[in-house]
């Protein structure tokens, strides 16, 4: 629809959402405030200009701003279900608590500790996309757009290959990012 097809009789001002974000938004500051987030996400959301409309990194901008775009919609997914996730996990221990027994406890206590693992492993594809973005084609079958955990998961299962002597920076960065989240993602069992 055009604006010139709307009836505007009536109409004096009209308030649209600044197209470039020079502060943050507050359901972010909140997210990081209360620990929803990792101080990692909220730094890279700041760093990303706020994911504000022509605020692309050069390595993120492209003519018709679909990288950059894309990436703001998987960085924004990351953050909702994290925050969900916090809200369920919070849900699921006051479901827990030494409450009395009532008849469909057990159906919530079940529901919360689903919805739980449902936005764990959203946040978890959805930052398989973000490294398929700042790693393009260096982890095998992860593709932006179609990236999944599991790929990464595959690819920590291998030894860490050693460095030459010279490396590219996104190989240097590449392996630093290995070394990091390969003791949480393999864990040991508490």
């Amino acid at each position: 629809m055009r604006l010139a097809d709307c009836d505007l009789n009536g109409i004096d001002v009209i308030s649209i959402a600044p197209f470039e974000r020079n502060t943050p938004e507050h359901e972010w500051v909140n997210a990081a405030k209360k620990g929803g987030i990792p101080s990692g996400l909220y730094d890279l959301y700041c760093r990303a200009g706020f994911l504000s409309f022509g605020a692309a990194p050069q390595f993120l901008s492209d003519p018709d701003n679909v990288l950059f775009s894309y990436f703001a919609l998987v960085l924004r997914s990351i953050q909702e279900s994290l925050i969900d996730a916090h809200a369920q996990v919070d849900s699921f221990v006051a479901a827990l608590r030494g409450e009395k027994w009532e008849e469909g406890a057990d159906i919530r206590e079940r529901r919360h500790l689903r919805d739980l693992l449902i936005a764990l492993q959203t946040a978890f594809d959805a930052l398989a996309d973000v490294i398929a973005i700042f790693f393009p084609g260096s982890i095998r079958g992860l593709e932006v757009g179609r990236a999944q955990f599991s790929k990464i998961e595959s690819w920590l299962d291998k030894p860490i290959p050693s460095m030459s002597l010279i490396s590219t920076p996104s190989e240097f960065y590449l392996r630093k990012m290995q070394e990091k989240i390969e003791p949480m993602v393999h864990a040991p069992r508490p």
